[in-house]
């Protein structure tokens, strides 16, 4: 009579023993992959049995996400061309007839050390006469002068990245009251519009792609929603044989992704193709303002984060959608 109870006791042991080897971090490892398979071949089910409704949400995200791309290639390549800004916003300094070279020296020095000048440049009288006669047809005319017509000048380069039209039209100001200084000058005008194109083009850039950030999470969030809706039966079944939230929601967020991702990478293609486009466009309106701008594409840490900036999109859209369908049929 005792020895069956024995035995009996070594099949409960061997029972639990075996429970517990299922229950390893390897087998929840193994369960863990597997519900990700089935989540994401529920996910490309559903993405393939709406072939259009997939087709155009993926385009429309890759079409919301490439426009605060292209701006901001807009702006960075604006900003690489502040050296061209630079050299169009150089102040001429005409000096006065009489003014000494060591006036001029000690004037040179303190203009280099003015943190917000990049860079000071002194033309004798000479040297400009020289330019003036190679860059014009009155070589002979001006040759046969007595005496040299033109003024000696200093050329400063102010740092455009530091100060704006007000605070250069001031340092011009500051220039004109020097007493070596007979005339000041710079095309103000210019600078005005130009550092108006690049503040309207950052402001435009942010304020597009707060929109665009709502507008792709609706997207996508709408079209998650219209899935559960074309898929309710099927999930209802689910959740009636044991299917947790989690297990329902997974392949929601799957399909959020693929949303995310593919139209991310459709977008760096859009954006490919409209730097090609605008290549030529560009270059004709820097040719107006006398720079030349050249056109540099997203860099690797660009693309990367525009992939990274669609996936939580598409995740977070997903999230909330697939939250709202699963309270609906709780309900």
């Amino acid at each position: 009579m005792n020895q069956p109870k024995k035995n009996q006791h070594n099949h409960v042991e061997t029972n639990v023993s075996r429970g517990k080897e299922k229950n390893t971090p390897s087998s929840n490892i193994t369960s863990w992959i597997k519900q990700h398979q089935i989540a994401a071949k529920n996910a490309a089910k559903h993405l393939l049995d709406t072939p259009l409704s997939s087709i155009l949400t993926i385009l429309v995200v890759a079409i919301a996400l490439s426009l605060p791309a292209a701006l901001q290639i807009i702006i960075k390549n604006l900003e690489t061309g502040q050296t061209a800004i630079n050299e169009q916003a150089k102040v001429s300094l005409y000096l006065k007839k009489e003014t000494r070279k060591d006036d001029i020296t000690t004037l040179i020095q303190q203009l280099k050390d003015n943190n917000s000048i990049l860079n000071v440049t002194f033309i004798s009288a000479d040297q400009a006469l020289l330019e003036f006669q190679e860059s014009s047809n009155l070589g002979n005319t001006l040759g046969s002068l007595k005496k040299n017509p033109l003024p000696a000048s200093i050329i400063v380069t102010p740092d455009t990245q530091l100060m704006n039209v007000n605070d250069i039209e001031l340092l011009v100001a500051d220039f004109q009251e020097l007493e070596a200084v007979e005339l000041a000058q710079i095309d103000v005008m210019w600078l005005k519009k130009l550092f108006s194109i690049i503040e309207l083009a950052k402001h435009f850039s942010i304020g597009i792609s707060v929109f665009l950030i709502f507008a792709v999470l609706i997207l996508i969030g709408n079209t998650i929603r219209n899935l559960g809706q074309r898929f309710q039966t099927e999930i209802a079944i689910s959740k009636l044989v044991g299917a947790t939230d989690a297990y329902v929601r997974r392949s929601f967020l799957y399909s959020g992704l693929a949303y995310g991702l593919l139209g991310s990478i459709f977008a760096l293609f859009f954006v490919f193709i409209g730097i090609l486009w605008l290549y030529p466009q560009m270059n004709e309106i820097a040719s107006l303002y006398g720079t030349n701008i050249q056109i540099i594409g997203l860099a690797t840490n660009d693309i990367f984060s525009l992939i990274a900036i669609g996936t939580v999109l598409g995740l977070g859209g997903s999230w909330v959608a697939a939250n709202r369908i699963i309270n609906q049929i709780s309900l």
